[in-house]
């Protein structure tokens, strides 16, 4: 399996886009972590990942970036104002929206937009 390959599975069962890293960055990252673990391979370090909750959160941990900023994944926003507020506002006509983490309070307020855009 090849880098891209890899990246790809890697996002889709970890539901990460990897795909605004540097790629020169983002790969010498995973080998390092396929390093401590003594992989030759990223078919045997995709396997860890399936079936090792540690090392998926290790994973995560070593290679999502850290940063806010309003609506940072429109894929997910873009999910959650189609399928996941809709159903929430039928059920409920007010909603609590704890965000944790957040440096500068850019991703509740992004939720709040797009309640605001919903309702």
């Amino acid at each position: 399996m090849d880098f891209q390959t890899f990246k790809r599975q890697v996002g889709h069962e970890l539901q990460v886009n990897l795909e605004g890293y540097k790629e020169t960055q983002l790969k010498r990252r995973i080998d390092s972590l396929m390093s401590v673990l003594g992989l030759a391979s990223y078919e045997e370090y995709l396997e860890r990942l399936r079936r090792d909750k540690a090392q998926r959160q290790r994973f995560l941990d070593k290679i999502t970036i850290n940063v806010s900023e309003f609506f940072r994944n429109p894929d997910s926003f873009a999910y959650l104002e189609k399928h996941v507020l809709p159903v929430l506002l039928r059920k409920w006509s007010r909603l609590k929206v704890w965000s944790a983490g957040c440096a500068n309070g850019a991703e509740p307020y992004s939720i709040a937009i797009s309640l605001q855009e919903v309702a």
